[in-house]
């Protein structure tokens, strides 16, 4: 998808653990229309990358940002910022930014193209042995062992889940896809919601018109048709692997309206 809007240089806001305040750094981010609930042609962005914010991270104390994957990895950076009763989530440090839910789609224009970065929630401190989680990355690679040049033994899909047999440091060990090894504990979260785009087909419809003019019984194409189009923008919301909203249809487009076809037929 070709993006049409202006290229703009942003500024990042990143909290510093030594003076407790905001300082500017500038990233080679161009034009970023972040923000949740993203335009309609946006969400049909040609990249899709992925970043998880820690909430056991709190940037004032670690002075440490939390990355994105793929085509976002170089522009765009996550945060957890907590300082008395302040607590927010914030993409690039922007405090207008906030994450509002586990899944979340924001659109970043880069000049090398457009993404959408779906931003997960987290907390490394919380105790998951035991617990079915989701995955967050787009694919999640399970080791034999957990050091990432083990033995790869399956893969599994965003928003599945996996049941944690056990915890050691920054790995879980999981079960998937009957199947048990290591994945970094960072790639997985109890809450998520799914946002799809999904595609519609208007099936187009025949009919015909009587036409006086034509010689009775004869048939003739007045018009062809064809099927139109709509994207449907849905919102699930899971949490442990069980259901916590249904599906809710957020809006429909029409992208392209159906032709009907029509003969004419002679009286």
């Amino acid at each position: 998808m070709k993006n049409s809007k202006k290229k703009k240089i942003k500024k990042t806001f990143v909290p510093t653990a030594l003076a407790g305040a905001v300082f500017l750094s500038t990233l080679g981010l161009m034009n970023t229309n972040a923000s949740a609930e993203i335009n309609k042609s946006d969400y049909l962005a040609a990249n899709e990358c992925t970043i998880v914010i820690d909430k056991a991270n709190n940037v004032v104390k670690t002075n440490k940002v939390q990355k994105s994957t793929g085509v976002c990895r170089q522009y765009v950076s996550g945060i957890y910022f907590k300082k008395g009763k302040r607590e927010f989530y914030s993409l690039n440090g922007w405090s207008i930014d906030y994450i509002k839910y586990s899944g979340e789609p924001f659109y970043f224009g880069f000049s090398s193209g457009d993404a959408i970065a779906k931003v997960f929630l987290t907390d490394s401190k919380q105790n998951i042995k035991g617990k079915t989680m989701h995955v967050a990355p787009t694919k999640l690679s399970v080791y034999k062992s957990p050091i990432k040049n083990a033995k790869k033994l399956t893969t599994v899909k965003r928003y599945k889940t996996v049941v944690v047999k056990d915890v050691k440091g920054s790995w879980a060990k999981v079960k998937a896809n009957g199947k048990t090894g290591w994945v970094p504990r960072n790639s997985l979260v109890s809450e998520v919601t799914v946002t799809e785009l999904k595609k519609v087909t208007i099936k187009y419809k025949t009919y015909t018109r009587l036409d006086p003019t034509l010689e009775t019984g004869k048939k003739v194409l007045g018009i062809k048709g064809h099927d139109g189009l709509e994207y449907v923008y849905y919102k699930t919301k899971y949490k442990n692997g069980k259901l916590v909203s249904k599906k809710k249809k957020i809006w429909t487009d029409i992208v392209e309206r159906k032709q009907d076809e029509y003969y004419r037929l002679g009286e």
